[in-house]
């Protein structure tokens, strides 16, 4: 399915969607204090990226990149419509260098606070939402890189390599809540992503950063 079809097809479930949590649930105290919330995302690989190589401040190489997304939260609401907790992720990417033929992927898990404000404009089944989210975590990597060798009659060889790696990242995020009931809302968000990963054995300051926006789906359940 291409990403304009699951564009088209996210749109419609949308859609859909309104319509129910007009006829159902308020949802008007839903995000009171003293709630729980839990809470399950993912980008279902709708996303526009780059990675790039820093080192010394110099940027080298750039990388088109896709991934998938699958996110957990459990958070407490402090106040009113401002909720706190923890957010755990896990990825998987794929990127290739424009120069260099380079090619990775890598699994990526990572832990960390998030923040989250729902804003009431008087309609208590829809709620626009803005977030932030600061992670940490451990990446493997593995990459594939053509060099040349001209002792051989194939001049192209192939050198595999795998290597673990550490990883801060922080997002933020804005979307809309669809309340179904006053348990459970249906989510979706426009999220920026910001990575830098870095290898905790190498003394220089090299390190790859990681820019993503995305699309992201999700479900909530208020207890």
């Amino acid at each position: 399915m291409t990403k304009f079809k699951k564009i088209k097809a996210l749109c419609l479930f949308l859609f859909t969607i309104s319509l129910s949590a007009q006829e159902s649930g308020s949802g008007e105290n839903t995000t009171r204090k003293g709630r729980l919330l839990l809470g399950a995302s993912t980008n279902g690989g709708l996303n526009f990226s780059k990675t790039s190589y820093e080192f010394e401040g110099e940027t080298f190489s750039e990388r088109e990149n896709r991934s998938f997304v699958l996110n957990g939260s459990v958070g407490y609401f402090i106040i009113d419509n401002l909720v706190g907790g923890v957010q755990l992720g896990y990825s998987i990417s794929k990127n290739e260098s424009k120069t260099g033929g380079i090619e990775s992927s890598g699994s990526y898990i990572n832990l960390g606070p998030f923040a989250t404000y729902y804003f009431d404009l008087g309609n208590n089944r829809i709620r626009p939402y803005v977030d932030i989210a600061v992670l940490f975590g451990s990446i493997k990597t593995e990459t594939s890189n053509p060099y040349i060798e001209p002792s051989y009659n194939d001049p192209t060889i192939i050198q595999d390599n795998e290597f673990k790696q550490q990883s801060f990242e922080w997002n933020v995020g804005a979307g809309a809540a669809f309340f179904l009931n006053d348990t459970i809302s249906i989510n979706v968000e426009a999220v920026y992503s910001n990575r830098s990963i870095k290898d905790p054995d190498d003394e220089s300051d090299s390190k790859y950063k990681f820019s993503n926006i995305g699309l992201n789906g999700g479900l909530s359940i208020f207890l």
